[in-house]
């Protein structure tokens, strides 16, 4: 079966085939109503925009409070004086652009908006440690080693998605011709949010495993030895 018709097919039977279409969208060279889909005017813009609230620093809690909030098993004998907690958020948007032809639509996006990020980052530090003590500045000098895993692998992630976003547009069958407006609109978002969802599991990944490998028994023990007293 030639493959320009059967995408063809798939977009106009509606949700129920919806899983095949990312797969066989970058494969075709030309979409399936391409030849009778006028295009908009301008290019399609794609944005990737950062969420980042700003770090804050916690000194609020106890080792014993503290230790809910650590998704981590320390090692034996380990006290828990600081940690650092992230959380993360990532949207997908699109506009699109929509045009009546011979009784189908023709979709296709003009915008693309990623919003990826933190929604907050705090470190945590116990609070038996005071300000300006040889402790604290210890625990914060280990503290931002995590701090700065997050900025490197978030912004790391930023360029992927962005360099994957473009390149899903360059082989992306569109516009595409269907019977309602709403279902070219919701292949197009499945599709794109493929790449993205992917990249965004990624980032979560790497910045998991760089993490768990920084907290290692030689770096607690070179931590302790900054101070005499702890």
């Amino acid at each position: 079966m030639e493959v320009r018709g059967l995408v063809k097919r798939l977009i106009r039977s509606g949700p129920r085939l919806a899983g095949l279409l990312p797969l066989l969208l970058p494969v075709v060279t030309d979409a399936a109503g391409a030849a009778s889909c006028p295009a908009p005017a301008g290019a399609v813009t794609i944005s990737v925009q950062p969420l980042d609230p700003g770090l804050t620093y916690d000194v609020s809690r106890s080792e014993t409070e503290l230790g809910p909030l650590n998704p981590r098993t320390l090692p034996p004998g380990v006290h828990l004086r600081g940690l650092t907690v992230e959380h993360l958020k990532s949207r997908l948007d699109m506009k699109f652009y929509q045009v009546r032809v011979a009784g189908d639509w023709c979709v296709m996006p003009t915008a693309i908006i990623a919003k990826i990020g933190f929604t907050s980052m705090t470190v945590y530090i116990d609070r038996k440690y005071p300000k300006g003590s040889c402790q604290r500045r210890a625990v914060v000098y280990h503290e931002n080693k995590h701090v700065t895993i997050n900025y490197e692998e978030m912004n790391a992630g930023l360029a992927r998605i962005d360099a994957d976003l473009r390149a899903a547009l360059a082989a992306a069958a569109v516009p595409v011709e269907v019977a309602r407006p709403d279902i070219g609109e919701k292949y197009l978002s499945d599709y794109f949010s493929y790449s993205f969802k992917r990249d965004f599991q990624e980032i979560v990944e790497r910045m998991e495993t760089r993490n768990t490998a920084l907290d290692n028994p030689q770096e607690y023990a070179a931590v302790t030895a900054l101070c005499p007293v702890w």
